[in-house]
């Protein structure tokens, strides 16, 4: 049973094959703590946009609960470029370096 779910979750490709088939490096270990914490942080700014939009829906038009909104969808949005900027910049440094299994 455990044989399937390490298979599933090594083709994955989100964690990383070889960190959990046994691969204890350092490199994996980064790895799969930066993939944790960028899906962590997309996460997060995924739910504050969607928050955003409750709080723009729930404004009935007050002026300064628009505002309110619209700067909170204005940061969420810059947590969603700063993650995806995140997730950029770990491939390219990753591939610099030469680490490779891990996505």
């Amino acid at each position: 049973m455990f044989n399937d779910l390490t298979n599933v979750v090594n083709n994955s490709g989100i964690v990383g094959g070889s960190a959990l088939a046994g691969d204890s490096s350092v490199g994996g270990a980064v790895q799969i703590a930066a993939n944790v914490l960028v899906i962590i942080a997309a996460s997060a700014a995924a739910l504050a946009f969607a928050y955003s939009f409750v709080k723009f829906i729930m404004s009935q038009g007050d002026p300064k609960a628009v505002q309110e909104a619209r700067d909170s969808v204005t940061w969420s949005v810059i947590a969603l470029i700063v993650a995806a900027a995140a997730y950029s910049i770990k491939i390219i440094i990753t591939n610099l370096i030469g680490i490779t299994g891990i996505l």
